[in-house]
């Protein structure tokens, strides 16, 4: 009975979405799904179920009125621009073009998790087996808003039939007679949407033990690699000199793997000693590359010269270590996302919060420190205050997301060249850069788990993509003679 019930109650909703997406394009083609809306509904559910653990019925239905909503003002925002305003045909083909996007992003997402494949077929193909009194219940309210305001905006809406100067003419405002009555549409079809599926147990724990654990990690790891990285190429005034370059980061790593194979530490006692390390390393390479003045070009030396020596030192530490703590020191030096848990993130999470607006507050003084040392001294900046501040923000946070997730290679290194060849210069990319860190690491891990045979770790990927970025990147600085 109450699935009989349910199929008469989406039947009307989506019936009636229907038909007010037709009058307001005036063209019988359009329903809610040629218009994309149907298809936003989708992927905001499927994304609260892969990603957000969502259960309950009013979950779905709000996270399917966001998905609805958010994109029927893309298509109605594409559909809007150039002269005539939002025509039927501009209408119809901006949400043809989103419905295939975000219907390709739902597969995208659908495919390499096949345990919730079987739930997400439900809503390629409409279901309403989970259809209960309590759904219905749920859905009841909406249902009676959406038939409300489309009941009200139907004399309008047969005005509008004629053309939209016969309704201007009529004293209608077809603007915002377009947007009220696409809201309703909105509503009917998001909550029907929403609640056509069946829900998949064990998506509870595949979600929160496993997923949301992996996804933090790798956000916020590849913000903090992203800004650390960008921070030190722009203050040292070369694309070169970033934490992986000039030994910072094995710093981190050295302290990482003693305490993995010679002391078998906890994972706690791992950060502490990678952040100690860290901070230590970068003080040892700015007291050796000071001398009278601060020299660019001597950091750098040194920094290599004390990455080899600690390079040397790993290999040491896996050479005499016992068999059994070898696969650990590997994994964890290659930079990985594996086996990452929400007890282990609040210390990255902690450390982006704090020191990000730190060095956004500090990011005027650094483009100040681009132009050179004797220009910062005469624009009254402190160099040097501002160079160990922004030293120490940068080291924490990348020492922090070293110890969390490893020495994922590169993402400092590429971050900041990709995000200002997509600002462009003149800009604050503190956050660009940042941003574009958590893409490279998500996307690296990614591909790193189903786009091989066999699953590798995300530093293994993001190496293979900047190796070849940096002798591109060395090459070009060399015929410039910027070396």
């Amino acid at each position: 009975m109450s699935r009989t019930v349910f199929c008469l109650l989406c039947g009307v909703a989506l019936g009636v979405s229907g038909a007010i997406m037709q009058s307001v394009t005036r063209n019988p083609l359009a329903d809610p799904s040629i218009l994309g809306v149907n298809t936003g509904a989708s992927l905001f559910v499927v994304c609260g179920i892969a990603f957000l653990n969502i259960s309950s019925a009013n979950q779905y239905i709000w996270l399917a009125l966001a998905g609805a909503g958010i994109t029927a003002v893309f298509v109605f925002g594409i559909g809007s621009m150039g002269r005539g305003g939002a025509t039927p045909i501009k209408l119809v083909l901006a949400g043809a073009a989103t419905s295939a996007a975000l219907a390709s992003l739902v597969t995208a997402i659908m495919i390499p998790r096949s345990y919730v494949m079987d739930q997400f077929r439900f809503w390629q193909v409409g279901s309403v087996g989970s259809a209960t009194w309590s759904a219905i219940t749920t859905f009841i309210p909406f249902l009676i808003v959406g038939l409300l305001i489309a009941f009200m905006a139907a004399p309008a809406l047969n005005a509008l039939a004629l053309g939209d100067d016969v309704a201007t003419g009529l004293g209608v405002r077809t603007g915002l007679l377009r947007f009220i009555a696409a809201f309703a549409g909105v509503i009917l079809c998001g909550a029907a949407t929403a609640l056509s599926g069946e829900q998949l147990k064990g998506v509870f724990f595949a979600v929160s033990t496993i997923r949301l654990p992996r996804m933090l990690a790798g956000l916020f790891a590849g913000f903090a690699f992203g800004i650390a990285g960008y921070v030190f190429q722009t203050m040292l005034r070369n694309p070169l000199a970033n934490p992986n370059v000039i030994g910072i980061t094995s710093g981190s790593s050295a302290a990482a793997v003693f305490c993995i194979t010679i002391l078998h530490s906890s994972r706690a006692v791992i950060s502490i000693a990678s952040v100690i390390a860290g901070l230590a390393i970068v003080i040892l390479i700015y007291a050796l590359s000071r001398g009278k003045t601060f020299s660019i070009g001597r950091l750098i030396l040194v920094g290599i010269g004390i990455q080899a020596m600690l390079d040397a030192v790993i290999s040491y530490l896996l050479l005499v270590s016992a068999q059994q703590d070898i696969p650990s020191a590997l994994r964890w030096l290659g930079g990985s996302l594996n086996g990452s848990q929400m007890h282990e993130l609040p210390p990255l999470i902690i450390t982006v919060i704090i020191f990000t607006p730190i060095i956004i507050v500090l990011g005027k003084h650094l483009n100040i420190l681009e132009l050179g040392e004797q220009s910062a001294s005469s624009l009254g900046v402190d160099t040097d205050r501002t160079r160990i501040a922004l030293i120490v923000s940068s080291v924490i946070m990348i020492a922090i997301a070293t110890a969390t997730t490893g020495p994922i290679a590169f993402v400092s290194f590429l971050a900041g060249p990709i995000a200002k060849r997509m600002v462009g210069a003149g800009f604050s990319n503190i956050i660009p850069a940042g941003l574009v860190g958590v893409n490279l690491v998500l996307a690296a891990d990614l591909i790193g788990q189903f786009a091989f045979e066999y699953r590798f770790p995300v530093g293994i990927i993001t190496g293979l993509l900047g190796a070849p970025y940096l002798i591109f990147l060395l090459i070009r600085i060399n015929r410039k003679g910027e070396l």
